[in-house]
């Protein structure tokens, strides 16, 4: 037969391996997040630079064209 004492040390045991393993998990998925934020958002600022410049482009070629 297990003390009470015993029951709460395995408890406590199993729940900061729980903690660890969640936390863990939880700072994975944050830098995942994280870096596809970051990447995401460098393509679309790239692609948004690129189709102003192309609008200005546009606008300066038709304005000398005319």
């Amino acid at each position: 037969m297990k003390t009470i004492s015993s029951i709460i040390s395995e408890h406590f045991k199993s729940i900061k391996m729980h903690g660890i393993k969640v936390s863990i998990k939880l700072l994975s998925n944050f830098f995942e997040f994280f870096f596809f934020k970051s990447f995401h958002h460098f393509v679309l600022g790239k692609i948004i630079k690129f189709k102003y410049y192309e609008q200005k482009l546009k606008a300066f070629s038709t304005s000398f064209g005319s």
